[in-house]
């Protein structure tokens, strides 16, 4: 191979950071919530914790598939970007959803019927069994709400609206550890409080970033009920490596 010129490699290095940068602050962002959480969880006593940490292998398999539908989507975003047709960012991201619809109904429903055999297997204490299938069923359907709002701040960050999609980021957050520290603690609900929080900021994220793709023009409506086949293709060259090393290694924790 040819060795880079020195324009090219600039170029090079800026495509690198404008893609990695952000999703560096956003995946730091996440995790100082998640983090937030678990410190209000841990105010609520020793059984909200207990049951917290058996939901962690769930929570690692969701937050693992939506990194690779993020990424996937924020990658075409980019090319589109660079093609020059912002119209076809809300079609990559509505047919990005419309697979997610089926994966996460599919997923949801292994979840539903394993959540009666799972405290057995878990050992669970039998005081809690009922408390940890409950927790798992609602708190694994109001994480697959997350992916309207992961849809668009990637839509965002990939065509270069970094600062919408970190305001997205921060407001998901901010309703995530406000709800918990509010109902948790404050209303008495205890980790109750962790699914509710869970869809209050997937559905008002999905608002937010409805209104923040308006303002920019990457509003393209009709677009969305194009089907765009290619992102099959994206999911699996991008989006399943991205989700097993995300899913494999990560030592992070998601409420």
């Amino acid at each position: 191979m040819f060795p880079l010129a020195a324009h090219e490699r600039r170029g090079v290095r800026r495509t690198i950071s404008g893609l990695a940068v952000p999703l560096f602050v956003a995946g730091s962002l996440n995790f100082a919530a998640q983090l937030g959480i678990i410190a209000i969880l841990g105010r609520m006593g020793g059984e909200a914790i207990y049951v917290r940490s058996l939901y962690q292998p769930v929570s690692l398999i969701v937050l693992a598939l939506s990194a690779g539908f993020a990424v996937c989507n924020q990658v075409a975003a980019a090319i589109s970007k660079g093609a020059g047709r912002p119209q076809d960012v809300m079609s990559n991201a509505a047919s990005l959803a419309r697979v997610w619809l089926g994966l996460g109904a599919a997923l949801y429903l292994v979840l539903a019927v394993a959540a009666t055999s799972l405290p057995g297997l878990l050992h669970v204490d039998a005081g809690l069994r009922d408390t940890f299938a409950s927790f798992l069923r609602w708190t694994s359907a109001a994480s697959l709400l997350a992916v309207g709002e992961e849809l668009c701040a990637s839509s965002l960050r990939g065509y270069g609206y970094v600062r919408q999609a970190t305001v997205l980021v921060i407001w998901t957050g901010s309703v995530r550890i406000g709800l918990v520290a509010g109902l948790g603690l404050g209303a008495d609900i205890g980790i109750a409080a962790v699914p509710i929080s869970e869809a209050a900021a997937g559905l008002t994220g999905l608002a937010m970033g409805l209104v923040l793709l308006r303002r920019t023009e990457l509003w393209h409506l009709p677009t969305v009920r194009i089907w765009r086949r290619e992102v099959f293709t994206d999911l699996r060259r991008i989006g399943v490596p991205i989700a097993m090393s995300f899913g494999c290694g990560s030592p992070s924790v998601s409420a």
